[in-house]
């Protein structure tokens, strides 16, 4: 008995130890010191519709219409799709200047069928190049210039650094889930983008070139729709790439039920998203002998930093109950592998640490796995189904640039 309680152990590490080390080399390879330099500032600049999925957004779409305005040129277009509202964001949106298409669907809900039913109304007059900007997202200054300009060189897909500062006078807790967006958003894709492989989609601040759309639906109600998305676009011959030097911010939200339900459907559509699109992108990889869908499926195992921290956790406490009957193996494979994780996370920290403060925000990370994981746990018996919008609380602030300068964290 003691030996098949080995056995699971060790093969429960190795299964845990691929994404472990994938995300240690990330972090370490992200980490260092930016190599960012606009290569791209003699190119010239392609036409841009912006796509902004708004679902009752009154609070925030003034100010983030009105802070992207110095960013547009002639002949680019600002689409606003004001999607199942029952606010005034489509009145608003008028008024500061956007374009905007109503939509009305009691089925359809979601950001993705948002996205789809926009770009059937600029298809009528293409772009060269969209970019998504969700209704609570401002660019860094010449972030939308670096976008078009990047998407249209690469003929590719491109992410910027997706940025969610902690509220006001935050908590450990706010602090440690700020600095799981900033690993998950800017640390791991940079390392990926200095490797030459792709990145995932996070949503907001990326930009697509009007061609490659041709064929690849957004993802209708798909509760993770930037996970699916990034998965169907690979397959159809584009992986998204990471852009240094363009940073998206939105706010990370204060109200801790808003923050528990965007944390519980992040994780479980990356939960369904591993489950569905590994199997098809090693299919298609290994059919096409391209590295890059093999690159995407190793991301993509990858799980939530809360989930996997709190999986190793489990794990050395499995091993420690193995070593009181003698077996010392389990606890050696495990304490390796927690180790492999801890360092990822300090070299990500490090370059960090003075915006996210003294190494005692991680004494709030064991309660903050533990909540992660009965959030986790809860996808095999109360999965999320549907897409739902987080709260808003305040428009997006720039006031605090740090960490979220280009040569810094973007």
């Amino acid at each position: 008995m003691t030996l098949i309680f080995d056995i699971l152990i060790l093969l429960a590490v190795g299964v845990c130890v691929v994404p472990t080390l994938l995300f240690f080399v990330e972090c370490l390879i992200g980490s260092l010191p930016s190599r960012f330099t606009n290569t791209a500032e003699d190119d010239r600049r392609p036409s841009v519709g912006i796509l902004m999925p708004a679902h009752d957004e009154s609070v925030v779409i003034a100010g983030t219409i009105d802070a992207l305005k110095p960013q547009l040129c002639e002949g680019d277009r600002l689409l606003v799709v004001a999607d199942n509202c029952s606010d005034d964001t489509a009145d608003i949106a008028k008024r500061h200047g956007a374009e905007v298409t109503v939509r009305e669907h009691a089925q359809k809900r979601g950001k993705g069928w948002a996205l789809e039913h926009g770009r059937q109304v600029l298809a009528h007059d293409p772009p060269e190049v969209l970019v998504i900007l969700d209704a609570d997202c401002e660019l860094s200054p010449g972030t939308l210039d670096r976008l078009a300009i990047a998407a249209m060189r690469r003929n590719a897909p491109v992410q910027s650094a997706y940025l969610m500062p902690p509220p006001a006078n935050p908590s450990p807790k706010d602090l440690v889930s700020a600095f799981a967006v900033t690993v998950k958003n800017v640390i791991r894709p940079r390392g990926l983008a200095r490797l030459g492989w792709p990145c995932m989609l996070s949503g907001s601040g990326m930009a697509f070139p009007w061609k490659v759309l041709a064929d690849v639906p957004f993802a209708g109600g798909h509760i993770g729709e930037d996970y699916q998305f990034s998965a169907e676009i690979a397959l159809a011959g584009y992986p998204a790439t990471f852009l240094e030097g363009a940073v998206t911010r939105s706010s990370l939200p204060a109200n801790q039920k808003a923050v528990s339900n965007q944390r519980r459907r992040w994780g479980h559509a990356h939960l369904q998203v591993m489950a569905v699109e590994i199997p098809r992108l090693l299919r298609v990889a290994w059919r096409k002998r391209d590295f890059r869908l093999l690159a995407l499926a190793w991301e993509i195992s990858v799980p939530p930093l809360t989930l996997l921290v709190g999986m190793w956790f489990v794990l050395v406490g499995l091993g420690l109950i193995a070593l009181l009957w003698g077996s010392f193996w389990p606890l050696i494979s495990a304490g390796t592998g927690f180790g492999l994780i801890i360092a990822g996370i300090a070299a990500a920290w490090w370059p960090l640490r003075e915006d996210y403060g003294s190494w005692r925000i991680f004494l709030a990370v064991p309660k903050y796995c533990a909540m992660a994981l009965g959030q986790y746990g809860s996808f095999w018996f109360n999965r999320e189904s549907q897409w739902i919008k987080t709260a808003r609380e305040t428009p997006p602030s720039t006031s605090n640039t740090s960490p979220h300068e280009p040569n810094r964290a973007g």
